[in-house]
């Protein structure tokens, strides 16, 4: 019993974390391989300069352009006058 709630309790905090990671995931990822990348560029001449000499490729994060957004609040609208037909 004491394994299934320590096993609950970090599985939690596992989900919370990857949560609160995009958050202020950085707009540019330095790509290695296929599998090997890093996410922590705000700029893409920061990107470019990390990969100079080891070899790779910068592109936009993914998580970044998929990360939900705040919609702007909408004005109110005025009512419509009708004038008596």
């Amino acid at each position: 019993m004491r394994i299934m709630m320590i096993f609950a309790i970090l599985a939690t905090a596992v989900v919370i974390d990857a949560r609160a990671g995009n958050a202020d995931a950085a707009p540019w990822c330095a790509w290695y391989n296929a599998l090997a990348s890093d996410c922590a560029y705000f700029s893409q001449q920061s990107c470019l300069d990390t990969i100079r000499g080891v070899g790779g490729w910068c592109a936009l994060n993914v998580r970044e352009f998929w990360a939900p957004h705040t919609p702007q609040p909408r004005r109110p609208r005025h009512a419509r006058r009708h004038d008596g037909y």
